[in-house]
């Protein structure tokens, strides 16, 4: 096999190609994806290895909130019987609800992305004649034993608006709390009382802090959904196999390398590494005979799920050892998500040499959780990121095509590619059915082919980040029709009726090409997680 750079005035040596990247993992030796030995031990043992970071939790820790009074006393923000007032009182009052309080958070069903961290009882103290509400260190200290293992305190009861924001500042943590939080209420004032806590967001937001104010306790469940998401993003990191990083990748001019702005904005990282390192990974799984067996294994048991194979066998072996490649690779690395310019796999030949397209290596990782993205289209990954993070759906993606009218109706928003995914309804869901049919006329190039006539007016949502990635659009529509079962190359595609296809072709214009899809309607959970994520979002003809 050639250099990758040769006779390329373009190219750039695979020196200077990694030295050019601001984003590497640290710690981490790319020059390791050279001696394969060490990355086979962590290669997975089939397509069961499911992306780790679904298995992260959000490490959530309620503080309950308590105000103590050295005295007896009233005015205008205390009234009462005098024996009700007393310091003895109040903390016996504080207890009682910390005591029903804990109970109730033990007992409720959180999202599954939550893990619940030990509940705080925090008192604030207000002294004798005395004006300052206090703070006191052993209060503080209760917090700070677990602050570092903290993704979110969540502050209930007793002046909890005023204690998030101390809380905020004090550890620099995001804080969050329920306006209509406790039902006792209702049976003493026949109403549940906390509009007053909007107070606490605006506050933080003038802060500069982070903090969230919502609604109820299912409103709550969707913020910590949303916050797991953003987690999510902050620990995903991408391989990017490319060997012309840093211009904008062939037949997408909305595609840049804003890698920089990535980490900034989600805390997401980046390792490029060049195409040939996948053919070295790929030479070096055929040389070594665990490997062979074990590529052997996962084409048959690729091979015996489909409903039809339309290609010879040795040709799904040759891209189950580009996928082996590829995650090999990604282990070596840490990295949740993959991205190949396919308009480089193609004129470096790599694709004639090794018998493959990189269309069912996208297929098998987006069914295990790793959003996978061709022609490096990084606006459609944050994208499927989104998507599938929050949806736990395998996603698909392909070229747009906007049609006033089309085979007797009206508003079609065709999308169209190669890479559906078997888990389209769900990670832990029953896999499609499906059948593999080559790409290319040579018969390489196996790639996923779903018929989905089969989903006649299920809902989808689809999506694309700007260039810039701080916006997203997002539309939603009705399937109407699959085509393309039985056609070569990037041809499977699926029509979806949209409420008015000018506006989505109109607003697209200001995002690029490729969409996103996913199962269901998720318009209103992507406004919600732009707001917490910082992200706009577009929402066009729906």
């Amino acid at each position: 096999m050639p250099e990758n750079n040769s006779g390329c005035n373009n190219c750039i040596n695979r020196r200077d190609f990694i030295g050019g990247s601001t984003m590497l993992l640290g710690g981490l030796s790319l020059n390791s994806s050279l001696f394969p030995g060490a990355a086979f031990a962590q290669q997975s043992q089939g397509f069961s290895d499911f992306n780790p970071l679904f298995k992260k939790k959000l490490r959530v820790r309620f503080v309950i909130c308590g105000l103590i009074h050295d005295t007896a006393h009233e005015g205008p923000c205390r009234i009462g019987s005098m024996e009700n007032l007393t310091r003895e009182a109040d903390i016996k009052k504080h207890q009682r609800t910390f005591q029903q309080r804990k109970e109730m958070i033990s007992s409720r069903n959180f999202p599954e992305e939550v893990e619940l961290l030990p509940t705080v009882d925090f008192k604030m103290l207000v002294k004798e004649k005395d004006c300052h509400f206090r703070f006191p260190d052993s209060e503080i200290n209760k917090v700070a034993e677990e602050i570092e293992n903290t993704d979110l305190l969540v502050t209930l009861d007793g002046f909890n608006g005023q204690v998030g924001i101390f809380l905020a500042e004090k550890f620099n943590k995001p804080v969050a709390t329920v306006t209509y939080s406790n039902p006792e209420r209702l049976k003493t004032w026949g109403k549940d009382i906390g509009g007053w806590l909007v107070d606490m967001k605006a506050g933080l937001k003038h802060k500069g802090l982070e903090g969230y104010l919502a609604y109820d306790w299912a409103d709550l469940d969707q913020i910590l959904k949303m916050l797991w998401v953003k987690k999510a993003f902050a620990e995903s990191s991408m391989l990017v196999l490319t060997d012309r990083y840093g211009k904008t990748p062939h037949g997408l001019g909305s595609v840049f390398y804003h890698f920089d702005d990535l980490k900034e904005m989600y805390g997401m990282g980046c390792v490029p590494l060049s195409n040939q390192d996948a053919v070295d990974r790929m030479e070096a799984i055929k040389k070594n005979p665990a490997e062979s067996r074990k590529a052997d294994k996962l084409t048959e048991e690729l091979v015996s799920k489909a409903n039809a194979l339309h290609t010879d066998k040795k040709f799904v072996r040759s891209s189950i050892i580009y996928y082996m490649a590829v995650k090999s690779l990604m282990d070596e690395n840490g990295c949740t998500c993959f991205g190949v310019g396919c308009r480089e796999v193609c004129p470096l030949e790599i694709a004639q040499d090794q018998k493959i397209t990189p269309c069912l290596t996208h297929s098998l990782l987006k069914d295990s959780g790793y959003p996978s993205v061709c022609q490096l289209d990084f606006n459609a990954l944050i994208a499927m990121m989104a998507f599938s993070y929050l949806s736990k759906k395998s996603a698909y993606m392909g070229n747009p095509e906007y049609f006033k009218e089309h085979k007797g109706e009206k508003n079609i928003l065709s999308v169209w590619h190669s890479v559906p995914g078997l888990k389209m309804k769900g990670f832990e869901s029953e896999p499609l059915p499906f059948e593999l049919r080559n790409f290319t006329a040579q018969g390489f190039g196996p790639t996923v082919k779903y018929d989905f006539n089969s989903d006649k007016g299920e809902m989808v949502t689809l999506g694309r980040f700007n260039p810039s990635f701080d916006s997203l659009m997002v539309t939603k529509g009705e399937i109407q029709r699959g085509y393309g079962m039985h056609r070569r190359g990037c041809t499977l595609g699926v029509d979806i009726r949209v409420k008015d296809i000018e506006d989505v072709f109109e607003k697209t214009q200001d995002f690029g090409s490729h969409l996103v899809m996913v199962y269901g309607d998720y318009t209103r959970e992507l406004k919600k997680l732009g707001k917490i994520m910082n992200f706009g979002v577009v929402q066009a003809g729906c």
